[in-house]
């Protein structure tokens, strides 16, 4: 197995006690057959704790939270009772992974960190500059087993290389890129759809740093006449999904309620913080394009998604310092990306809803830029 990494990943170690947030509180925890099965057979007064707290929903066994929203083993530290008297390695799969996350492709498995988690948010937008990756050869860990198209794969991983290099041209305003950004996921679908996979290539060649004026004089034309999506329109939809804190629902409300009265300006944010929540969103979700069950619109949606997150997060943030800011990406990671549902919401209503079309992005992104593209 390969496996992939952004080079800060072996930056994080979790600060425990120390952490301002708990990864312990709010979510229900899906407890892995493995560890249930050492779970119930653990004859000791943990485990009969343990045994009491576990209930099936959904066909999943699940630790569920108790009336204040905390997992039944955070104690009053702020610490697991299960990993205090039993180790880091007793923990079921899903405590003992987070905040990273895993994708496999076959013989390739790409890992990172949720910006859900305070420390791993304070790393990632510490970054300056590029985002580099480090590659390791784990003979040891066998490949997964899928049905993966390779020809479909490789594309999609070609594409996202495309899609990354674009994403950090820093000499291009931020919604300059993102227009870009949707335009090769566009393009690269319509090819992806129809298996011209000879073509990706010269796709992505289009778009090397000598043709972008021209690639956007191309988005300009296109979205000429649109109707902007409205960033009233992105908050509106986060308050649909599924929201785990009531000071989340207020903050939405009350953005909400300043857009409608149309009397607020919106600028990008501070530039490096932009263009890490950006990346963030691309490795996690841009390769998501590959799997078998993908659709075929389903690219196009994810970078979508991705682009309606930094307007939204865009939107939200104005006037807030740099702990604010990453403080408010934590916040939406949690009540976003933590909910399986809420993301495939989203980036259902970013596929299906006539509002979030590719020419409405970028209506708002071209039309709003902070400053014109140059020579």
């Amino acid at each position: 197995m390969k496996i992939v990494t952004p080079a800060y990943f072996s930056q994080f170690h979790c600060i425990a006690s120390d952490c301002p947030e708990t990864c312990c509180a709010g979510w229900e925890v899906v407890v892995d057959p493995e560890s249930e099965a050492r779970y119930r057979g653990l004859q000791t007064p943990l485990g009969e704790r343990i045994r009491g707290m576990l209930a099936v929903e959904d066909g999943e066994t699940c630790f569920h939270c108790n009336p204040d929203g905390r997992c039944p083993f955070l104690n009053d530290r702020n610490l697991c009772d299960i990993q205090a008297e039993m180790g880091e390695e007793a923990l079921c799969r899903t405590c003992h992974i987070y905040p990273r996350f895993i994708h496999d492709f076959g013989g390739t498995r790409e890992m990172g960190i949720s910006i859900s988690c305070p420390e791993a948010a304070r790393i990632i937008f510490s970054q300056k500059g590029k985002i580099q990756f480090t590659t390791e050869n784990r003979p040891d860990i066998p490949p997964s087993l899928n049905d993966m198209d390779a020809d479909r794969y490789f594309a999609v991983i070609r594409l996202r290389e495309t899609a990354y290099d674009l994403m950090q041209r820093a000499q291009f305003p931020i919604d300059h890129r993102c227009a870009l950004l949707l335009r090769l996921a566009r393009k690269g679908q319509k090819l992806i759809r129809k298996e011209r996979w000879e073509d990706i290539q010269a796709l992505c060649d289009s778009f090397d740093p000598h043709q972008m004026l021209a690639q956007l004089k191309k988005c300009r034309s296109r979205c000429a006449g649109a109707v902007a999506v409205k960033r009233s329109d992105l908050i509106a939809e986060l308050l649909k999904l599924d929201i785990l804190k009531d000071s989340w629902k207020k903050q939405l409300s009350a953005c909400l309620e300043a857009e409608t009265a149309g009397s607020r300006t919106v600028t990008p944010l501070d530039a490096g913080f932009e263009q890490n929540l950006l990346f963030t969103f691309l490795f996690r979700y841009f390769a998501r394009a590959a799997y078998p069950d993908a659709e075929d619109d389903t690219l196009l949606g994810l970078v979508k998604f991705t682009v309606f997150s930094l307007l939204a997060v865009r939107t939200l943030g104005q006037g807030l310092g740099e702990s604010e800011l990453e403080k408010l990406a934590v916040s939406y990671s949690r009540e976003v990306e933590h909910d399986e549902d809420n993301v495939a919401a989203l980036v259902r209503v970013m596929t299906e809803n006539g509002l979030f079309t590719e020419k409405a992005f970028c209506a708002l992104l071209l039309g709003t830029s902070a400053q014109p593209v140059e020579n």
